[in-house]
């Protein structure tokens, strides 16, 4: 009976040692994939590839290339072509605007790709977005810290990262570059975990739905992710364009349920909007960006005291009132964000030039 009671503690000890290194193998396996950032789950009600019913799979090659559009029956991709004046125009334009940032702000350049640098069968339809993206991130000031989005983004191409009938990322595309950032910048965002997260709505239509004539499939539609922090402010107080010389001061959720579109993040056309962050710690980050930009910031406020969002088409108080944000704030890092797009010929390019700071 001796014998029996030493091999049965014995075999005891032998099951508990595998099970602790069991569990030690798991957190391991756990950690490396948080590392390597998992894809971002999407609420329910789930749906299939990229937004599409179940069953359904995305349109291998478009059915027409035309008026910078490849148009499959699925989705219509806007196709990036490079004007290599404006580009290394706008890129001048946007060297000098940081260089005259204030001295101990640290600078960020993230440029946004669009959908088609992600297709193959685009590849020979569309300039190559990588090169003009190095072309730009060249011409910095050498301080400047350029964070690559397509090499962020490539990994979850296959995840639903652009919508279907508008040009624009999705939300957890800009959680990905969100993620990007804050590994360059020693910073940890909270786990997906600390959000309250839906579906806001399943039936969006994009500015895409219809081009020129061709219309995608009526019977698909986009799908809005509704993420807000479950313990954050999630409040903004924001700069509302009513008419080309009038803004008004709201005080408003930064994610809303009440709008019914992308602009969920922020608002529609805006001149700037300061979002209360959820740390306490006296830093103010600025991010200066187009349309990008809006879903984009929330991501932030959990790192940051205030997350300052300045639309560069629609930035109303001009070189004085930038100035002024610099004199209120403690701004300690500035993200320069724009689309690819935006080095195609935008409005943007004179906006930012009216901002260099002398």
């Amino acid at each position: 009976m001796g014998i029996k009671r030493f091999f049965g503690a014995l075999f005891g000890l032998v099951l508990l040692a595998a099970v602790i290194i069991a569990c030690i193998v798991s957190t391991h396996t756990l950690s490396t994939m948080q590392a390597e950032h998992a894809a971002v789950p999407m609420p329910t009600p789930i749906y299939g590839e990229q937004g599409l019913p179940y069953g359904m799979q995305l349109d291998a090659d478009p059915y027409l290339v035309e008026d910078g559009y490849a148009f499959f029956d699925d989705r219509t991709v806007p196709l990036y072509k490079r004007d290599n004046e404006m580009l290394l125009a706008y890129a001048d334009t946007t060297a000098r605007f940081l260089a005259s940032l204030p001295e101990g702000v640290r600078r960020y350049m993230m440029i946004v790709p669009t959908r088609a640098t992600f297709e193959e069968s685009l590849s020979s339809y569309t300039d190559d977005e990588n090169a003009a993206i190095n072309d730009i991130s060249a011409l910095m000031p050498d301080d400047v810290i350029c964070i690559d989005l397509i090499k962020a983004l490539a990994p979850h191409k296959s995840e639903y990262i652009y919508f279907l009938t508008d040009k624009s990322w999705t939300a957890p595309a800009a959680r990905y570059a969100a993620l990007a950032y804050a590994d360059s910048s020693d910073l940890e965002l909270p786990p997906l975990d600390d959000y309250y997260y839906a579906n806001l709505t399943s039936d969006y239509s994009g500015l895409l739905r219809e081009v020129n004539g061709h219309t995608i499939d009526r019977s698909l539609h986009d799908h809005i992710a509704f993420y807000t922090p479950i313990y954050g402010n999630n409040l903004q107080t924001v700069m509302l364009r009513r008419s080309s010389d009038l803004y008004e001061a709201h005080v408003s959720p930064a994610v809303s349920l009440s709008r019914r579109n992308i602009s969920i993040y922020i608002a529609s056309r805006f001149s700037h909007s300061i979002l209360q962050g959820d740390a306490n710690n006296g830093k103010t980050l600025i991010i200066f960006g187009d349309n990008v930009a809006k879903l984009f910031a929330p991501w932030l406020t959990p790192c940051y005291e205030n997350v300052i969002l300045i639309n560069s088409k629609w930035y109303h108080d001009g070189v004085d009132g930038l100035r002024k944000i610099f004199e209120e704030y403690n701004v300690t890092d500035f993200i320069c964000m724009q689309s690819i797009f935006s080095y195609s010929g935008d409005i943007s390019i004179w906006k930012t030039d009216n901002l260099i700071l002398d």
